[in-house]
Protein backbone atom coordinates (compact mmCIF):
# COMPACT_ATOMS: atom_id res chain seq x y z
CA UNK A 1 0.00 0.00 0.00
CA UNK A 2 1.33 3.67 -0.93
CA UNK A 3 1.73 6.66 1.09
CA UNK A 4 -1.29 7.06 3.99
CA UNK A 5 -0.12 10.92 4.20
CA UNK A 6 -2.80 13.58 3.43
CA UNK A 7 -5.25 10.59 1.81
CA UNK A 8 -8.59 10.97 1.70
CA UNK A 9 -10.28 9.12 4.80
CA UNK A 10 -13.40 8.06 2.41
CA UNK A 11 -10.50 5.44 0.69
CA UNK A 12 -11.07 1.77 1.62
CA UNK A 13 -8.93 1.18 5.30
CA UNK A 14 -7.06 -2.26 5.65
CA UNK A 15 -9.14 -3.29 8.14
CA UNK A 16 -12.34 -3.13 5.28
CA UNK A 17 -10.06 -4.93 2.76
CA UNK A 18 -9.16 -7.57 5.30
CA UNK A 19 -12.85 -7.62 6.52
CA UNK A 20 -13.85 -8.56 2.44
CA UNK A 21 -11.32 -10.80 1.95
CA UNK A 22 -12.19 -13.32 5.07
CA UNK A 23 -15.45 -13.13 4.25
CA UNK A 24 -14.82 -13.81 0.26
CA UNK A 25 -12.44 -16.74 1.63
CA UNK A 26 -15.16 -18.09 3.76
CA UNK A 27 -17.61 -18.99 1.62
CA UNK A 28 -15.12 -20.51 -0.88
CA UNK A 29 -13.55 -22.86 2.16
CA UNK A 30 -10.27 -20.97 1.20
CA UNK A 31 -7.92 -20.85 4.44
CA UNK A 32 -6.53 -17.42 4.24
CA UNK A 33 -3.18 -16.17 6.71
CA UNK A 34 -3.35 -12.36 6.63
CA UNK A 35 -0.39 -10.35 5.85
CA UNK A 36 0.91 -7.25 7.29
CA UNK A 37 0.06 -4.08 6.20
CA UNK A 38 2.48 -2.37 3.96
CA UNK A 39 1.65 1.25 5.26
CA UNK A 40 3.91 4.11 3.24
CA UNK A 41 5.39 1.70 1.09
CA UNK A 42 4.69 2.82 -3.11
CA UNK A 43 2.50 0.31 -4.35
CA UNK A 44 3.92 1.55 -7.57
CA UNK A 45 7.53 0.03 -6.74
CA UNK A 46 7.92 -3.72 -8.46
CA UNK A 47 9.47 -4.62 -5.64
CA UNK A 48 8.04 -4.66 -2.20
CA UNK A 49 9.43 -6.47 1.04
CA UNK A 50 6.07 -8.00 2.38
CA UNK A 51 4.99 -9.13 -1.82
CA UNK A 52 8.51 -10.77 -2.06
CA UNK A 53 8.01 -12.67 0.76
CA UNK A 54 4.37 -13.91 0.06
CA UNK A 55 6.02 -14.56 -3.47
CA UNK A 56 8.68 -16.67 -2.01
CA UNK A 57 6.14 -18.70 -0.08
CA UNK A 58 4.49 -19.55 -2.97
CA UNK A 59 7.39 -20.61 -4.18
CA UNK A 60 8.21 -23.37 -1.29
CA UNK A 61 4.67 -24.41 -1.68
CA UNK A 62 3.86 -23.05 1.91
CA UNK A 63 0.93 -20.45 0.32
CA UNK A 64 -1.43 -21.42 -3.17
CA UNK A 65 -1.89 -18.18 -4.57
CA UNK A 66 -2.06 -14.37 -2.69
CA UNK A 67 -5.81 -13.00 -2.37
CA UNK A 68 -6.13 -9.22 -2.76
CA UNK A 69 -9.69 -7.05 -2.10
CA UNK A 70 -9.06 -5.91 -5.46
CA UNK A 71 -6.63 -5.88 -8.05
CA UNK A 72 -4.85 -2.16 -7.75
CA UNK A 73 -4.26 -3.26 -4.24
CA UNK A 74 -2.23 -6.03 -5.67
CA UNK A 75 0.04 -2.91 -7.81
CA UNK A 76 -0.51 0.55 -8.86
CA UNK A 77 2.29 -0.47 -11.90
CA UNK A 78 1.86 0.41 -15.52
CA UNK A 79 -0.43 -2.29 -16.67
CA UNK A 80 3.25 -3.76 -17.63
CA UNK A 81 4.40 -4.29 -14.31
CA UNK A 82 1.30 -4.96 -12.72
CA UNK A 83 1.27 -8.08 -15.46
CA UNK A 84 5.20 -9.09 -14.88
CA UNK A 85 4.09 -9.42 -10.55
CA UNK A 86 0.95 -11.71 -11.78
CA UNK A 87 3.61 -14.21 -14.08
CA UNK A 88 5.51 -13.95 -11.26
CA UNK A 89 3.16 -15.48 -8.68
CA UNK A 90 1.92 -17.81 -10.94
CA UNK A 91 5.19 -18.93 -12.51
CA UNK A 92 6.03 -19.71 -8.56
CA UNK A 93 2.85 -22.37 -9.01
CA UNK A 94 0.05 -19.76 -7.38
CA UNK A 95 -2.60 -17.86 -8.65
CA UNK A 96 -3.93 -14.32 -7.63
CA UNK A 97 -7.40 -14.07 -6.31
CA UNK A 98 -9.26 -10.90 -6.89
CA UNK A 99 -12.68 -10.38 -4.63
CA UNK A 100 -13.47 -6.86 -6.02
CA UNK A 101 -13.77 -8.61 -9.85
CA UNK A 102 -14.15 -12.04 -9.25
CA UNK A 103 -12.90 -13.11 -12.78
CA UNK A 104 -11.23 -16.59 -13.47
CA UNK A 105 -7.28 -16.22 -15.06
CA UNK A 106 -7.04 -19.69 -15.97
CA UNK A 107 -9.58 -19.12 -19.19
CA UNK A 108 -8.82 -16.81 -22.00
CA UNK A 109 -12.08 -14.51 -21.20
CA UNK A 110 -10.84 -14.37 -17.43
CA UNK A 111 -7.61 -13.36 -18.26
CA UNK A 112 -9.02 -10.83 -20.81
CA UNK A 113 -10.79 -9.11 -18.14
CA UNK A 114 -8.31 -9.28 -15.31
CA UNK A 115 -5.95 -7.09 -17.75
CA UNK A 116 -9.09 -4.79 -18.74
CA UNK A 117 -9.46 -4.07 -14.52
CA UNK A 118 -6.11 -3.59 -14.14
CA UNK A 119 -6.10 -1.37 -17.41
CA UNK A 120 -9.30 0.55 -16.08
CA UNK A 121 -7.33 1.03 -12.80
CA UNK A 122 -3.98 2.47 -14.26
CA UNK A 123 -6.49 5.04 -16.30
CA UNK A 124 -8.33 6.05 -13.33
CA UNK A 125 -4.49 6.86 -10.95
CA UNK A 126 -3.40 8.73 -14.44
CA UNK A 127 -6.42 10.19 -13.98
CA UNK A 128 -5.81 11.26 -10.75
CA UNK A 129 -2.72 12.04 -10.92
CA UNK A 130 -3.00 15.00 -13.80
CA UNK A 131 -5.93 16.66 -11.75
CA UNK A 132 -3.67 16.84 -8.67
CA UNK A 133 -0.82 17.97 -11.01
CA UNK A 134 -3.63 20.68 -12.25
CA UNK A 135 -5.13 21.70 -8.77
CA UNK A 136 -1.28 22.35 -7.70
CA UNK A 137 -0.77 24.50 -10.69
CA UNK A 138 -3.59 26.00 -10.13
CA UNK A 139 -3.15 27.08 -6.52
CA UNK A 140 0.34 28.36 -7.07
CA UNK A 141 -1.01 30.64 -9.67
CA UNK A 142 -3.95 31.74 -7.47
CA UNK A 143 -0.98 32.63 -4.37
CA UNK A 144 -2.32 29.87 -2.47
CA UNK A 145 0.31 27.51 -0.74
CA UNK A 146 -0.25 23.67 -2.20
CA UNK A 147 1.55 21.97 0.73
CA UNK A 148 0.26 20.49 4.04
CA UNK A 149 2.97 22.02 6.26
CA UNK A 150 3.12 25.76 6.31
CA UNK A 151 6.42 27.55 6.31
CA UNK A 152 7.60 29.03 10.00
CA UNK A 153 7.01 32.81 10.34
CA UNK A 154 3.70 32.45 8.33
CA UNK A 155 0.29 31.25 8.97
CA UNK A 156 -2.90 30.52 6.15
CA UNK A 157 -5.42 33.41 5.92
CA UNK A 158 -8.95 33.34 5.65
CA UNK A 159 -8.64 32.98 2.02
CA UNK A 160 -6.30 30.51 2.24
CA UNK A 161 -3.00 32.01 0.86
CA UNK A 162 0.10 32.39 3.12
CA UNK A 163 0.03 35.53 5.70
CA UNK A 164 2.86 36.47 8.51
CA UNK A 165 2.40 34.92 11.73
CA UNK A 166 3.09 35.45 14.99
CA UNK A 167 6.96 33.62 14.40
CA UNK A 168 7.96 36.23 11.36
CA UNK A 169 10.02 38.55 13.45
CA UNK A 170 12.11 35.89 14.65
CA UNK A 171 12.60 34.54 11.17
CA UNK A 172 13.74 38.06 9.78
CA UNK A 173 16.19 38.20 12.29
CA UNK A 174 16.98 34.46 11.55
CA UNK A 175 18.21 35.97 8.42
CA UNK A 176 19.70 39.38 9.87
CA UNK A 177 22.14 36.93 11.81
CA UNK A 178 22.73 34.75 8.87
CA UNK A 179 23.74 37.99 6.74
CA UNK A 180 25.76 39.98 9.51
CA UNK A 181 28.40 36.51 9.26
CA UNK A 182 26.90 34.29 12.22
CA UNK A 183 27.03 30.57 11.98
CA UNK A 184 24.51 28.11 10.72
CA UNK A 185 24.72 26.72 14.27
CA UNK A 186 24.22 29.62 15.97
CA UNK A 187 21.23 30.40 13.45
CA UNK A 188 19.71 27.08 14.14
CA UNK A 189 19.80 27.62 18.48
CA UNK A 190 17.58 31.12 17.35
CA UNK A 191 15.56 29.03 15.66
CA UNK A 192 15.19 26.25 18.15
CA UNK A 193 15.72 23.47 15.08
CA UNK A 194 18.53 21.31 13.41
CA UNK A 195 21.41 22.82 11.13
CA UNK A 196 19.51 21.45 8.20
CA UNK A 197 16.34 22.79 8.87
CA UNK A 198 17.97 26.20 9.43
CA UNK A 199 19.79 25.78 6.06
CA UNK A 200 16.68 25.28 3.92
CA UNK A 201 14.41 28.26 5.59
CA UNK A 202 17.40 30.49 4.51
CA UNK A 203 17.84 29.29 1.05
CA UNK A 204 13.57 29.33 0.63
CA UNK A 205 12.17 31.75 -1.44
CA UNK A 206 8.83 31.82 -0.04
CA UNK A 207 10.12 34.26 2.21
CA UNK A 208 10.54 36.98 -0.13
CA UNK A 209 6.62 36.39 -1.28
CA UNK A 210 7.39 33.85 -3.68
CA UNK A 211 5.67 30.11 -4.44
CA UNK A 212 8.27 27.82 -6.70
CA UNK A 213 7.01 24.25 -6.63
CA UNK A 214 7.97 21.74 -9.63
CA UNK A 215 4.92 19.90 -10.73
CA UNK A 216 5.44 16.87 -13.19
CA UNK A 217 8.94 18.19 -13.97
CA UNK A 218 7.66 21.81 -14.32
CA UNK A 219 8.46 24.47 -12.13
CA UNK A 220 5.85 26.63 -11.90
CA UNK A 221 6.72 30.13 -10.03
CA UNK A 222 4.04 32.53 -8.54
CA UNK A 223 6.68 35.76 -8.02
CA UNK A 224 4.08 37.68 -5.73
CA UNK A 225 1.92 34.97 -4.19
CA UNK A 226 1.68 36.83 -0.49
CA UNK A 227 3.24 38.86 1.54
CA UNK A 228 7.13 38.50 1.88
CA UNK A 229 8.97 38.57 5.63
CA UNK A 230 12.63 39.25 4.32
CA UNK A 231 13.79 42.18 2.34
CA UNK A 232 15.05 41.01 -1.18
CA UNK A 233 18.55 42.46 -0.11
CA UNK A 234 18.76 40.84 2.75
CA UNK A 235 17.73 37.68 1.69
CA UNK A 236 20.47 37.92 -1.20
CA UNK A 237 23.06 38.50 1.62
CA UNK A 238 22.47 35.47 3.73
CA UNK A 239 22.83 33.17 0.82
CA UNK A 240 26.40 33.68 0.15
CA UNK A 241 28.76 31.31 2.22
CA UNK A 242 31.35 33.01 5.06
CA UNK A 243 34.07 31.86 4.60
CA UNK A 244 35.67 29.59 7.16
CA UNK A 245 38.75 27.65 8.43
CA UNK A 246 39.50 24.74 6.78
CA UNK A 247 38.72 21.55 9.21
CA UNK A 248 40.79 21.24 11.91
CA UNK A 249 42.59 24.72 11.59
CA UNK A 250 41.31 27.54 14.43
CA UNK A 251 39.43 30.33 13.76
CA UNK A 252 41.49 33.17 12.96
CA UNK A 253 42.12 35.53 15.09
CA UNK A 254 40.11 38.79 14.84
CA UNK A 255 43.74 41.03 12.91
CA UNK A 256 44.94 37.79 10.88
CA UNK A 257 46.18 39.32 7.83
CA UNK A 258 45.78 42.88 8.94
CA UNK A 259 48.40 43.49 11.56
CA UNK A 260 52.11 43.44 10.35
CA UNK A 261 55.67 44.86 12.18
CA UNK A 262 56.73 48.38 11.16
CA UNK A 263 60.44 47.17 11.27
CA UNK A 264 59.83 44.41 8.42
CA UNK A 265 56.18 44.74 6.77
CA UNK A 266 55.77 41.42 7.43
CA UNK A 267 52.86 40.06 8.79
CA UNK A 268 52.38 39.40 12.39
CA UNK A 269 51.52 35.58 13.89
CA UNK A 270 48.79 35.27 16.63
CA UNK A 271 49.35 32.86 19.31
CA UNK A 272 48.84 32.60 23.20
CA UNK A 273 46.89 36.03 23.19
CA UNK A 274 49.73 37.93 21.80
CA UNK A 275 50.40 38.83 18.25
CA UNK A 276 54.07 38.58 17.34
CA UNK A 277 56.66 39.28 14.80
CA UNK A 278 58.95 36.01 13.69
CA UNK A 279 62.23 36.93 13.79
CA UNK A 280 63.14 34.78 11.21
CA UNK A 281 61.60 33.74 7.73
CA UNK A 282 62.75 32.88 4.33
CA UNK A 283 63.34 36.47 3.04
CA UNK A 284 65.40 37.73 5.96
CA UNK A 285 66.02 38.52 9.64
CA UNK A 286 63.73 40.82 11.09
CA UNK A 287 66.02 43.82 13.45
CA UNK A 288 63.52 44.39 15.95
CA UNK A 289 60.42 42.10 16.39
CA UNK A 290 57.90 43.40 18.29
CA UNK A 291 54.28 41.36 20.56
CA UNK A 292 51.48 43.05 21.67
CA UNK A 293 48.77 41.63 23.76
CA UNK A 294 45.80 40.53 21.50
CA UNK A 295 43.30 42.01 23.55
CA UNK A 296 44.67 44.97 23.69
CA UNK A 297 45.42 45.75 20.33
CA UNK A 298 42.10 44.58 19.04
CA UNK A 299 40.08 46.41 21.39
CA UNK A 300 42.16 49.71 20.17
CA UNK A 301 41.07 49.11 16.52
CA UNK A 302 37.67 48.35 17.46
CA UNK A 303 37.14 51.41 18.90
CA UNK A 304 38.99 53.51 15.90
CA UNK A 305 36.38 51.48 13.36
CA UNK A 306 33.67 51.71 15.71
CA UNK A 307 33.97 56.10 16.23
CA UNK A 308 34.35 56.28 12.07
CA UNK A 309 31.43 53.97 11.65
CA UNK A 310 28.92 56.18 10.89
CA UNK A 311 31.54 58.23 8.05
CA UNK A 312 32.22 54.78 6.45
CA UNK A 313 28.15 54.52 6.34
CA UNK A 314 27.81 57.30 3.91
CA UNK A 315 29.98 55.53 1.38
CA UNK A 316 28.45 52.63 0.56
CA UNK A 317 24.57 50.94 1.25
CA UNK A 318 23.10 47.57 -0.01
CA UNK A 319 21.88 49.25 -3.46
CA UNK A 320 24.59 50.80 -4.19
CA UNK A 321 26.65 47.88 -4.80
CA UNK A 322 26.52 45.30 -6.85
CA UNK A 323 24.95 47.22 -10.07
CA UNK A 324 26.51 44.42 -12.12
CA UNK A 325 25.91 41.68 -10.06
CA UNK A 326 21.94 42.98 -9.37
CA UNK A 327 21.77 43.38 -13.67
CA UNK A 328 23.05 39.69 -14.07
CA UNK A 329 20.73 38.66 -12.05
CA UNK A 330 17.51 40.39 -13.18
CA UNK A 331 18.84 38.78 -16.43
CA UNK A 332 18.46 35.41 -15.52
CA UNK A 333 15.58 35.72 -14.02
CA UNK A 334 14.38 36.97 -17.08
CA UNK A 335 15.50 34.42 -19.17
CA UNK A 336 13.92 31.86 -17.06
CA UNK A 337 10.61 33.51 -16.88
CA UNK A 338 10.79 33.43 -20.88
CA UNK A 339 11.98 29.94 -21.36
CA UNK A 340 9.19 28.54 -19.11
CA UNK A 341 6.03 30.91 -20.71
CA UNK A 342 7.36 30.48 -24.58
CA UNK A 343 8.04 26.54 -23.95
CA UNK A 344 6.48 24.68 -21.50
CA UNK A 345 3.64 23.65 -24.13
CA UNK A 346 5.98 22.78 -26.85
CA UNK A 347 9.04 19.60 -27.83
CA UNK A 348 10.23 17.36 -25.40
CA UNK A 349 9.17 17.18 -22.05
CA UNK A 350 12.56 15.94 -21.07
CA UNK A 351 14.49 18.51 -22.97
CA UNK A 352 12.50 21.27 -21.58
CA UNK A 353 12.83 19.86 -17.68
CA UNK A 354 16.58 20.08 -18.57
CA UNK A 355 16.80 23.67 -20.14
CA UNK A 356 14.42 24.54 -17.11
CA UNK A 357 16.90 23.24 -14.20
CA UNK A 358 19.72 24.92 -16.18
CA UNK A 359 18.34 28.15 -16.17
CA UNK A 360 17.60 28.20 -12.80
CA UNK A 361 20.87 26.84 -11.90
CA UNK A 362 21.89 30.67 -13.25
CA UNK A 363 19.59 32.39 -11.26
CA UNK A 364 20.96 30.61 -7.88
CA UNK A 365 24.55 31.15 -9.17
CA UNK A 366 23.35 35.22 -9.95
CA UNK A 367 21.76 35.47 -6.35
CA UNK A 368 24.86 34.06 -4.26
CA UNK A 369 27.09 36.03 -6.17
CA UNK A 370 26.01 39.33 -5.46
CA UNK A 371 24.93 37.77 -1.86
CA UNK A 372 29.09 37.73 -2.07
CA UNK A 373 29.51 41.42 -3.49
CA UNK A 374 27.49 42.70 -0.84
CA UNK A 375 28.63 41.14 2.15
CA UNK A 376 31.05 43.30 2.65
CA UNK A 377 27.91 45.78 3.32
CA UNK A 378 25.16 43.66 4.71
CA UNK A 379 26.84 41.44 6.74
CA UNK A 380 30.08 42.84 7.06
CA UNK A 381 28.86 46.15 7.94
CA UNK A 382 25.49 46.65 8.56
CA UNK A 383 27.01 50.48 9.71
CA UNK A 384 24.10 52.16 9.18
CA UNK A 385 22.94 50.56 13.08
CA UNK A 386 26.06 52.01 14.40
CA UNK A 387 28.32 50.16 16.73
CA UNK A 388 25.35 48.25 17.93
CA UNK A 389 25.14 46.09 14.86
CA UNK A 390 28.93 45.40 14.89
CA UNK A 391 29.03 44.22 17.93
CA UNK A 392 26.38 41.72 17.62
CA UNK A 393 28.47 40.32 14.87
CA UNK A 394 30.96 37.07 15.23
CA UNK A 395 34.55 36.84 14.89
CA UNK A 396 34.46 36.24 10.87
CA UNK A 397 31.79 39.00 10.31
CA UNK A 398 33.78 41.79 12.36
CA UNK A 399 37.10 40.41 10.28
CA UNK A 400 34.82 41.68 7.19
CA UNK A 401 34.15 44.57 8.58
CA UNK A 402 37.68 45.50 9.59
CA UNK A 403 38.97 44.46 6.37
CA UNK A 404 36.66 46.61 4.32
CA UNK A 405 37.49 49.60 6.56
CA UNK A 406 41.13 49.14 7.30
CA UNK A 407 44.57 48.35 4.88
CA UNK A 408 46.76 47.67 7.62
CA UNK A 409 47.50 48.20 11.16
CA UNK A 410 51.26 48.25 11.86
CA UNK A 411 53.05 47.90 15.26
CA UNK A 412 56.70 49.12 16.04
CA UNK A 413 58.60 48.01 18.99
CA UNK A 414 57.71 49.25 22.47
CA UNK A 415 55.50 50.15 24.93
CA UNK A 416 51.68 51.40 24.93
CA UNK A 417 49.36 52.12 21.96
CA UNK A 418 51.36 54.62 20.98
CA UNK A 419 53.57 52.38 18.48
CA UNK A 420 50.24 51.66 16.92
CA UNK A 421 48.94 53.31 13.30
CA UNK A 422 45.56 52.49 11.86
CA UNK A 423 45.68 52.86 8.58
CA UNK A 424 42.59 53.47 6.05
CA UNK A 425 41.60 50.67 3.40
CA UNK A 426 43.14 52.19 0.10
CA UNK A 427 46.25 54.17 1.73
CA UNK A 428 48.47 51.20 2.61
CA UNK A 429 51.46 50.42 0.50
CA UNK A 430 50.74 48.20 -2.73
CA UNK A 431 54.06 46.15 -1.80
CA UNK A 432 53.08 44.21 1.01
CA UNK A 433 53.65 40.50 1.21
CA UNK A 434 50.62 38.42 1.07
CA UNK A 435 49.92 34.25 0.60
CA UNK A 436 52.65 33.34 -2.40
CA UNK A 437 54.14 37.13 -2.70
CA UNK A 438 57.23 37.84 -1.22
CA UNK A 439 59.01 40.67 -0.98
CA UNK A 440 62.63 42.24 0.70
CA UNK A 441 61.51 43.41 4.35
CA UNK A 442 60.94 47.19 4.65
CA UNK A 443 61.11 49.20 7.63
CA UNK A 444 57.59 51.67 8.05
CA UNK A 445 58.18 55.04 9.03
CA UNK A 446 55.97 55.76 12.12
CA UNK A 447 56.05 59.63 11.44
CA UNK A 448 53.69 60.88 9.14
CA UNK A 449 51.57 57.71 7.73
CA UNK A 450 49.12 58.66 4.83
CA UNK A 451 45.67 57.68 5.81
CA UNK A 452 46.23 56.65 9.60
CA UNK A 453 42.77 56.81 11.54
CA UNK A 454 42.83 57.87 14.81
CA UNK A 455 41.15 58.47 18.42
CA UNK A 456 42.59 59.99 21.76
CA UNK A 457 44.92 57.48 23.09
CA UNK A 458 44.63 55.11 26.14
CA UNK A 459 47.13 54.24 28.69
CA UNK A 460 48.51 51.14 28.55
CA UNK A 461 51.44 48.90 28.06
CA UNK A 462 52.26 45.76 25.97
Amino acid sequence: MSSTVGRDETLISPEQQAARIRGYAELRGYEVEMLATELNVSGARKSRPILDGAIERVARGEAEGIIVAALDRLSRMALSDALETIERIEGAGGQVVSVAENVDPTTPEGRLARNMFLSFAELQREQYRRHITAAKRQAVERGIWPMPVVPRGYERGADRRLRPGPDAGRVREAFALRARGGSWSGVADLLGSGISGAGKMIRSRVYLGEIRLEVAGDVVVNPDAHEAIVPRDLWEAAQSEMPRPSRGRPEPSLLTGLIRCGHCSRRMSPGDGIYRCLPRNVVGVCPSPPTIKAAMVEDHVEAIVGAHLDRVALRATPREVGVQEQAALAAAEAELEAFQSATRAAGDPALFAAGLRQRAEAVERAAAELGRVRRGVVAGVPFALGREAYESLGVEGRRHVLGGAIGVVWVWKGRGLGRVAVVERGMEPTNLSGPGVSVPLVAVDRDGLPGEVRIPQREGGG
